[in-house]
């Protein structure tokens, strides 16, 4: 019989079911997760993530899982260093502060992309980091934008 733990990292939640093969629920939970708004600004810390995956996973054997899966918010931004900790907090998907970037990204990208161009995506957000914190560029080592790919690279 294989067991599978599922995560999903949420905008307000980690929430874990474990199951298996034959869809018996054997564990189900959720940690809440803090986020920090000031004006357009929308902000996580990667390592309560961190905290509330551990927390979860002490709440079930562990040893007996199979699989693990992993979702996620995605278009996040956040910095880690070269020893695997967050610097500072992750700006959030729908956080606003690159919005005066959009007018630069074909410098970038082109002016046809797939995809709409607005101060939310994590391109126009490096930006802003790159003209209001280049400290915070100068001490990361990875660059991540989805909230689940923190939980995998721990």
């Amino acid at each position: 019989m294989a067991i599978i733990a599922a995560f999903d990292l949420g905008t307000t939640a980690l929430k874990c079911a474990v199951v298996d093969d034959e869809q018996n629920v054997l564990f189900s939970g959720k940690e809440n997760i803090k986020t920090y708004e000031i004006d357009s600004f929308i902000e996580q810390n990667p390592e309560e993530w961190w905290s509330a995956f551990l927390s979860l996973s002490s709440r079930f054997d562990t040893s007996a899982v199979d699989y693990i899966i992993f979702s996620g918010q995605m278009q996040d931004l956040y910095f880690v260093d070269k020893d695997g900790h967050s610097i500072g907090n992750a700006v959030l998907y729908n956080d606003q502060r690159g919005k005066d970037y959009v007018d630069r990204i074909p410098e970038y990208v082109g002016k046809e992309t797939s995809i709409n161009i607005d101060g939310s995506i994590p391109i126009t957000r490096k930006l802003w980091f790159k003209d209001h914190s280049p400290e915070t560029l100068e001490k990361a080592e990875y660059l991540m934008i989805s909230a689940k790919d923190y939980l995998i690279f721990k």
